[in-house]
């Protein structure tokens, strides 16, 4: 869905560049409390993203956990914040669709997909074989014309199509949404883990690092189980996450 959603509104929604330049400098403006704030700002997110000017940009803070109004809004340390700094970034690459799919290859796909499911994998004794991850296939899918891979708004396109050929009795099944491997961290928040996780955001290292005022805010949201979309329950348990890597291996 970050493919068609950055084609779809950065590459053809025809919003002009000093347009968008001027959309991202109103919102900047805005009050960090505003902006930065996860369980207010969900529009401005939205809005921020529409006011990217650079495709690498826009498609980068889709895929992001905290997005950089959030980080200096959680962080008592806001200077020398650069999240874009960071990333792989492709070089000639013209089509849009392709230099998005290379952002991910370079950054995303080795440090966070491949990296979890490996680390799951190899935990429980189990051989995991990338099959489309080989070299010359990958080669040859940028080859593959854009209007292949997303078609009638469905991505995927030209492997459902080769899977027709040979599952044709599992038809509905190559055609169906994505069903991801997500995990429920709102439910676990809301529920099981609150109290744990209420906890551990009183570890030493959010003690040092973070804004109490932000820490609060989140703290108060979870004890009244406001948990209302996933984004929000990603910034708890970031920074849960957070402590515990601490706890486990610095302190």
């Amino acid at each position: 869905n970050n493919y068609r959603d950055s084609m779809k509104y950065h590459v053809r929604l025809p919003i002009p560049k000093a347009s968008r330049k001027l959309l991202s400098s109103i919102i900047g403006a805005s009050p960090l409390y505003i902006k930065g704030n996860p369980w207010a700002n969900r529009n401005i997110r939205r809005l921020y993203y529409l006011g990217q000017t650079d495709l690498a940009r826009a498609h980068l803070y889709t895929t992001m956990g905290l997005s950089d109004h959030e980080l200096p809004w959680l962080l008592k340390d806001k200077s020398g914040i650069d999240i874009y700094g960071q990333a792989v970034i492709p070089k000639n690459i013209k089509d849009p669709l392709n230099y998005a799919l290379a952002i991910d290859l370079k950054n995303i796909l080795p440090e966070k997909f491949l990296m979890k499911a490996d680390k799951a994998t190899m935990a429980n004794g189990v051989e995991e074989r990338l099959v489309l991850m080989d070299k010359e296939i990958v080669e040859f899918s940028y080859r593959i014309p854009p209007h292949l891979k997303i078609r009638n708004n469905r991505g995927k396109w030209i492997l459902r199509k080769a899977g027709e050929e040979r599952l044709k009795r599992v038809k509905e099944i190559l055609w169906r949404g994505k069903q991801g491997f997500g995990v429920p961290i709102d439910v676990w928040i809301k529920n099981e883990l609150r109290d744990y996780v209420l906890q551990r955001l009183e570890g030493e290292f959010i003690r040092k690092n973070f804004e109490r005022n932000a820490i609060r805010t989140v703290e108060k949201n979870i004890a009244r189980g406001n948990i209302r979309n996933y984004h929000n329950s990603l910034v708890a348990w970031t920074l849960f996450a957070l402590e515990e890597w601490y706890e486990q291996f610095l302190a």
